[in-house]
């Protein structure tokens, strides 16, 4: 049994996000040979590991809960490989988190912070056509043949099989503390697969559980959500494909999401109008957004005898403003509920399939049009106008 800890990330709300390398054995060729260092700088959490390429460098400091050292000032920079750059009395070059984002393109950090502060040599990076491209980035090692000084930032190939001058190259794992409660996970595995089990904050009501296959650069996708109104702090997951599947991570919320705000809006209309029916909810948004709108107002339109209600929540926690109109709601068919896909499922699905995450209207509905037999998410995205996302059948698609 292995034990891995999240670092506790602000993404929506209060979220904490843990990580976990479904596999026997986490990664090979890279290990820890010295630390835990707490850097007077920052106070942060610091590792040197054995050599490797950078590949696996950054998965192993995943796996501790980190990523490979970010470096934001000269501070930074000068602990860092005066810690690390002779440990032991021999010279290393050493892999730091900065990464091409695409064969060619610009850099930027593992951990996903801005790249204000750079460390490069003179003349790098340089791309070099001699190893079909370089995407990695290290601080290069004292006394190497080319006569460069040590602690300069390079862009190199991983692994490094052409410029062997530089090696050995070792990675340096940065891990910071969070005010955060952590979400841990405990993996398992049996004849059944690879179990894994996410310890949580008390007031957590919803995880999302994503699975990526690469750390390099990650491509998150939904594969499950759960929700309880009453929060606990146990949630339990068999990863698909069991272990050496690839990564599998958890964001603990505490807000109830799009679908069981939903939810508690219906429930709160057939108190008064036990015969309601759900024919359209969507989102209240202000401007354009990338990430699930935990926050936003709720906007709910059901059928009742008589009329429409329009159910308005806008504490995600509250009860529902509730209207009635004696008018029929024009153009739409009934809703069944509740649907089988989550908004954030769905978002994950516009995403892998190419129109990105930004939109600025989002709507549940089931459209009146020939051929759409199942309710849809549909996203107002800025390039690609309205984007279908079937709740039933997942299938996505441009609307006319």
């Amino acid at each position: 049994m292995s034990v891995v800890r999240g670092v506790a990330r602000s993404w929506q709300h209060r979220v904490a996000a843990g990580l976990a390398l479904v596999s026997a054995v986490p990664c090979v060729g890279a290990e820890i040979i010295a630390g835990p260092f707490v850097s007077p700088v920052n106070a942060h959490v610091y590792y040197l590991l054995g050599e490797s390429s950078w590949q696996d460098a950054e998965a192993f400091a995943v796996h501790l809960g980190g990523h490979l050292a970010t470096l934001r000032s000269d501070a930074e920079q000068g602990w860092v490989f005066d810690r690390f750059g002779a440990w032991a009395g021999q010279f290393r070059s050493l892999w730091i988190g900065l990464r091409r984002v695409s064969p060619g393109g610009p850099f930027a950090w593992a951990s996903g912070e801005p790249v204000p502060y750079t460390h490069w040599l003179p003349g790098q990076p340089d791309n070099s056509p001699v190893t079909g491209g370089e995407a990695y980035v290290h601080l290069l090692n004292t006394g190497n043949a080319y006569g460069h000084p040590g602690g300069y930032w390079n862009d190199l190939a991983s692994p490094n099989v052409v410029f062997t001058v530089f090696n050995p190259i070792c990675g340096v794992v940065e891990i910071v503390p969070s005010g955060d409660p952590e979400v841990r996970l405990t993996v398992e595995s049996d004849a059944a697969g690879a179990r894994v089990t996410a310890a949580t904050p008390a007031t957590t009501v919803r995880v999302v559980w994503e699975a990526s296959s690469t750390l390099t650069p990650p491509s998150w996708s939904v594969v499950a959500v759960e929700s309880d109104v009453s929060g606990r702090a146990t949630w339990s997951r068999l990863a698909e494909g069991g272990a050496g599947s690839g990564f599998l991570r958890v964001r603990a919320h505490d807000t109830p999401g799009f679908n069981a705000r939903l939810d508690r809006v219906i429930r709160r209309v057939r108190v008064v109008h036990p015969d309601a029916v759900l024919l359209e909810s969507s989102p209240v948004l202000s401007g354009w957004v990338t990430g699930w709108p935990d926050a936003s107002p709720l906007r709910a339109v059901l059928r009742v005898a008589g009329g429409t209600v329009v159910a308005e929540q806008g504490d995600p926690w509250g009860d529902p403003s509730i209207s009635f109109r004696a008018a029929p709601w024009l153009g739409d068919m009934e809703l069944p509920w509740p649907v089988a896909m989550n908004l954030e499922e769905a978002e994950s699905a516009l995403r892998e399939a190419g129109y990105g995450s930004e939109y600025k209207t989002l709507t549940l509905r089931q459209p009146v049009y020939p051929g759409m037999t199942e309710p849809y998410f549909i996203f107002g995205t800025p390039s690609h106008g309205f984007v279908f996302v079937g709740t039933t059948t997942r299938k996505v698609f441009v609307g006319n």
